[in-house]
């Protein structure tokens, strides 16, 4: 079982953007079973987003999670790993955050089924340096749209890699490259190709 929390801040770095810099605070938790080649997760999180001039809220959600897992060898060093994900979105956004019409004139406007689909490769470089490519396609439906009575349908593709440096079974550090494609049949909401990477750290303490 895990159990822990996240805080991330987000700053766009220009002044002309500054009203748009925003905290995201994470709480989470799940339990694993593990069962010869494969895993099923289940977990919870809450999250919120807090504009950074007056720490007014934002947006908040409560995510469950149901996660299925096959991990294969193919040798000492090689290993890949097939997953599917299903979690819903159960959203609260304050209605002056957002232009609602008329007819669906709900807090729950973000309110989604996530259905995911990911196709990871790990392979033991050294003894300490591990390399990561992934595959991960996301279909998103949600009830209520803002523009348009139907609901709407969304589609993600990521492809992207990890070079993770394990310092000891405690400590890690990463450093990842993604790049995303973003398809919806909703006309009025934007599709967008994005590139993003990043450096980070974990630190895993197990009792």
């Amino acid at each position: 079982m895990t159990a822990g929390g996240i805080s991330q801040w987000y700053n766009y770095g220009n002044h002309q953007m500054s009203s748009l810099d925003f905290n995201a605070q994470t709480l989470f938790t799940s339990a694993r079973y593990s069962w010869n080649n494969w895993q099923v997760s289940l977990g919870f999180s809450y999250t919120r987003l807090l504009e950074q001039e007056h720490y007014d809220q934002t947006y908040q959600e409560y995510l469950p999670v149901l996660a299925v897992q096959r991990i294969s060898p193919i040798n000492e060093k090689l290993i890949v790993a097939v997953g599917s994900q299903l979690d819903y979105h159960f959203t609260d956004v304050p209605p002056y955050t957002i232009a609602i019409n008329a007819s669906r004139g709900s807090s729950e406007i973000n309110n989604r089924l996530d259905d995911i689909t990911s196709l990871t490769l790990s392979w033991q470089v050294t003894r300490h340096l591990f390399l990561q490519p992934n595959y991960r396609f996301q279909y998103s439906n949600y009830r209520y749209n803002t523009l348009q009575n139907s609901d709407r349908n969304d589609y993600l593709n990521s492809v992207g890699v990890t070079l993770a440096y394990y310092l000891n079974e405690h400590i890690s550090l990463r450093t990842f490259f993604n790049y995303n494609i973003k398809q919806s049949d909703d006309p009025y909401t934007p599709e967008y190709h994005e590139y993003n990477g990043g450096l980070g750290g974990t630190l895993n303490f197990s009792f």
